[in-house]
């Protein structure tokens, strides 16, 4: 599978996403992630309600830009993701694309995941994540848990 394909179709949907009615928002995200070590991320969020896309009341659909670092272990390994996620009341899922890297070698990763949320802003999910290149670097094939805060203008949804 080519990364590079993969984040133009994620550019595309979110093209697509924009021509919907209602007002686009950006916000912060900042979470925890395991995936076979500890991670902490950070990133930008653009949002769109899900009142103006489908009929939900709480809750956005979204893409995300961040940057996610390794915490402990010997050696720094850190790298940009981009991802989607989609947050309905108190259930949420989200995708992404990783790199990670040490600066020396690098590993496409893919992560998809699915758990509970309050309407997006604080979530817990569990999913799996995949490692597309470089394994002998940085397999982190398997199972993966995420703990986050999503931080954006919440008077559009109450």
């Amino acid at each position: 599978m080519n990364p590079k394909a993969i984040i133009t179709g994620l550019a595309l949907l979110l093209v697509t996403a924009s021509n919907a009615q209602g007002n686009f928002g950006l916000g912060t995200k900042i979470g925890y992630e395991y995936r076979s070590s500890s991670f902490a991320e950070a990133g930008l969020l653009l949002y769109h309600p899900l009142e103006g896309l489908f009929d939900l009341p709480w809750g956005f659909v979204g893409a995300n830009v961040g940057y996610t670092a390794r915490v402990g272990g010997s050696d720094f390994v850190s790298g940009p993701k981009l991802g989607v996620e989609f947050h309905a009341v108190v259930f949420s899922v989200r995708s992404d694309f990783t790199y990670l890297t040490n600066y020396k070698k690098g590993s496409w990763q893919f992560s998809s995941e699915a758990g509970l949320s309050f309407v997006g802003l604080i979530y817990v999910m569990g999913g799996y994540n995949w490692t597309f290149t470089s394994k002998e670097f940085w397999n982190a094939t398997g199972p993966r848990l995420s703990i986050g805060v999503n931080l954006y203008k919440l008077d559009e949804f109450f």
